[in-house]
């Protein structure tokens, strides 16, 4: 249950987006997209019912558990949150306004 939802809503953005996306220049499913993306929504449609039923109850705490350590185990193998941070990035705005700035000077 608790992986169907992301894988869901994966999915279904996918499905929004895919003709938006770029070219793939590896993997390509070709004429088989349109059964496999009908095929995936119809087994997560399925997934998403039958891992709500009360019966489940019992193992979610464990799933809990489990990618708890996976998060900690993750932390202590890339050297705390500093080996899984996002890598300093450029601003765009700041890079715009300094051009802005530049331009209005040389006018």
């Amino acid at each position: 249950m608790f992986t169907s939802r992301p894988t869901a809503r994966t999915v279904l953005l996918h499905i929004i987006k895919r003709k938006n996306l770029p070219p793939s220049k590896g993997f390509t499913l070709g004429k088989f997209e349109i059964p496999v993306i009908i095929l995936a929504s119809i087994w997560l449609v399925f997934e998403l019912l039958i891992f709500r039923d009360s019966s489940f109850a019992t193992a979610w705490p464990y799933v809990i558990v489990m990618v708890a350590i996976g998060g900690v185990c993750l932390l202590i193998r890339r050297g705390g949150t500093a080996g899984i941070a996002m890598p300093d990035l450029p601003s765009i705005a700041q890079e715009l306004v300094e051009d802005a700035r530049s331009r209005k000077g040389n006018a």
